[in-house]
């Protein structure tokens, strides 16, 4: 019996036949370590599927799934890390190419680390660079062990990302339609867990054309923000919710951590669908976050501008000063959220 693949990298396919060939092409050239290659397709129209068996038919690497009604890439990417068996997990786009030396690299800069990221260099539909990085667009790197903006915005990509197999929690995928994307929750458990690395000479080569469906930039460099993946005040609460909710369920990140991140879930929840917009105090909610984040080594004013941030996202939606049709829109999908979790 053959041992298992030290890495699981796990590729969701939908009508991306055009590009597809090329990016496992550029997947395959890596022979330092071993992999499988799970790719699910999600009831693509383009011949995706077929497209895949032929390529898994010549290289055994390759295991290939596919369902007949569309999952979406988080349910999708959820049935494959149940399928993955390796130590490591790596994420990897249908249209982008990975360069040759991408997984030799993060494996060896790991370290002791919970995950590593590395560098994401822009191309356009034929291949051609851009000259630019997705950093230029989404701000600098942010990487090391508890990194406390995480709960607030985040800048890894999930396909430049390689992490330990523990840190992927079943959470991360399960959030709201549209909310935090998994590789924002990935990262911040595994910055809350043994820290998150990064690594710039680990080159995704991330394409950009019309049928992107994630990550389509403008031409435009962006100035870096606090927010950087936060696309309307509107959504900042659910995204909030869904990040906590997969952090107090982490088993990687001490208990002492996972407890903070239980207390700021139980407030948020609270004061987001709880509390009629009329009770909203947001000198009370602050008392609050002081108080539960007061056990932890941070120092004053990171644990103000957290305090101040966090107020921001859990209560502009539902701030009597701002409650309208958004608000209101807000607050159902939060509690068709917890009412499909159980109520948890």
């Amino acid at each position: 019996m053959s041992s298992p693949p030290e890495i699981s990298i796990l590729l969701p396919v939908f009508n991306g036949a055009k590009f597809l060939g090329p990016q496992i092409d550029s997947v395959l050239q890596h022979t330092r370590h071993t992999f499988e290659l799970l790719a699910h397709d999600d009831a693509s129209s383009d011949g995706s599927l077929q497209l895949l068996q032929q390529i898994a038919s010549r290289d055994a690497r390759i295991k290939v799934t596919g369902s007949h009604h569309n999952l979406g890439q988080k349910l999708t990417l959820l049935e494959l890390s149940r399928r993955a068996s390796g130590d490591f997990i790596m994420f990897c786009d249908q249209d982008d190419i990975w360069h040759a030396d991408k997984i030799a690299l993060l494996m060896d800069n790991i370290g002791a680390a919970s995950g590593i990221f590395g560098l994401s260099c822009l191309i356009d539909a034929q291949g051609q660079p851009l000259g630019r990085t997705l950093h230029d667009h989404a701000g600098p790197p942010v990487a090391g062990r508890d990194c406390w903006s995480y709960l607030l915005g985040c800048n890894v990509p999930g396909h430049g990302m390689l992490v330990r197999r523990a840190v992927v929690h079943e959470g991360s995928f399960l959030g709201a339609p549209g909310a935090a994307g998994y590789d924002w929750a990935i990262a911040a458990v595994a910055t809350f867990s043994d820290g998150l690395a990064y690594e710039p000479r680990a080159i995704t080569y991330h394409r950009q054309h019309a049928e992107n469906q994630m990550n389509r930039l403008s031409g435009q460099r962006k100035k870096a923000s606090s927010w950087p993946r936060v696309r309307s005040q509107r959504s900042r609460g659910i995204l909030l919710h869904d990040l906590l909710s997969a952090l107090r369920g982490a088993i990687t990140i001490p208990e002492a951590k996972r407890a903070v991140f239980a207390k700021l879930f139980a407030i948020v929840r609270h004061y987001l669908i709880v509390a009629p917009p009329a009770v909203v105090s947001t000198a009370h909610f602050k008392a609050q976050c002081h108080d539960i984040l007061a056990p932890l080594a941070m120092p004053p004013d990171a644990r103000a501008a957290l305090v101040e941030s966090l107020a921001d996202c859990s209560l502009s939606a539902l701030h009597p000063r701002q409650v309208g049709k958004d608000a209101w829109q807000t607050t159902r999908r939060l509690r068709k959220l917890v009412q499909r979790s159980g109520g948890r």
